[in-house]
């Protein structure tokens, strides 16, 4: 049994398939703090060589882990009314957040909670929108077999904002598995592999100064710039196996043959 269809005119050609992990503008605008632990802001617009955005709430990489995970590991897809809505499973969802482990329950509705609290606003040079991420999540009555006890777990629906679809659907499509993302010890880290993962190794193949990206994510010169490089540094063999390496102030694909 899958998601019932509904009427989903010109958008019936976003499948499993051809889903994203992330849509580019999401990756490359400053929506998500470079940390784990975000704080509640309303800022002004916030300006990044691609464009701006505004946002209200608390968004940070943990956040970003959650929606890239519910992209990457959805079972169904449909489009109603404008709205993305996937068909997931909270043990898939978990697990993948816990790199193996079972991340919390609890932690797992907080991120849920707060992502659809938060009022993302964004103008490119291609797209603009307003609204929230995710609109709802709900239990469905679909069920898997519960590995830990024998019985049956219910699947739940995530219902993404009719703004935050249209960006889905009209942006640049990214497709990365967020396990390798998720790796990573530091929120610095995470948003340095997801911008990187952004970009055409060929064409970085020089790499990209990490002041750059420092200012790209609008973190100031001085004591947060040392703690973040101290960070960096000492997540470099993780960002190694997705295939990043730093070289000396720069940070640069391992492979740009492909």
């Amino acid at each position: 049994m899958s998601l019932s269809k509904g009427n989903t005119d010109k958008q019936k050609i976003l499948t499993i398939a051809s889903l994203p992990t992330a849509p580019a503008t999401a990756v490359r605008l400053r929506f998500f703090q470079p940390s784990t632990k975000p704080v509640k802001i309303t800022s002004d617009w916030l300006d990044c060589p691609w464009g701006k955005c505004r946002v209200t709430g608390r968004l940070g990489q943990r956040h970003a882990d959650l929606i890239d995970t519910c992209m990457y590991e959805a079972i169904d897809t449909d489009t109603v009314n404008g709205r993305l809505h996937l068909l997931i499973d909270p043990y898939t969802i978990r697990r993948k957040m816990g790199s193996g482990t079972q991340f919390s329950y609890e932690g797992t509705r907080r991120l849920f909670n707060e992502i659809m609290q938060c009022i993302v606003d964004w103008e490119t040079p291609h797209s603009k929108g307003m609204g929230h991420i995710i609109d709802a999540v709900r239990l469905t009555c679909e069920t898997r077999r519960n590995p830990l006890n024998q019985g049956k777990r219910e699947l739940w629906q995530v219902t993404f904002g009719e703004a935050w679809t249209k960006l889905i659907y009209d942006d640049i499509k990214l497709k990365y598995d967020p396990g390798t993302v998720i790796s990573l010890k530091y929120g610095i880290t995470q948003a340095v592999a997801r911008i990187l993962l952004s970009h055409n190794h060929k064409r970085m193949r020089n790499g990209i100064r990490i002041s750059t990206l420092f200012e790209w994510f609008g973190i100031p010169k001085g004591q947060a710039r040392w703690k973040h490089t101290f960070n960096l540094k000492e997540d470099a063999d993780k960002l190694r196996s997705i295939g990043f390496e730093i070289d000396g102030d720069f940070i640069k694909p391992i492979n740009t043959d492909a």
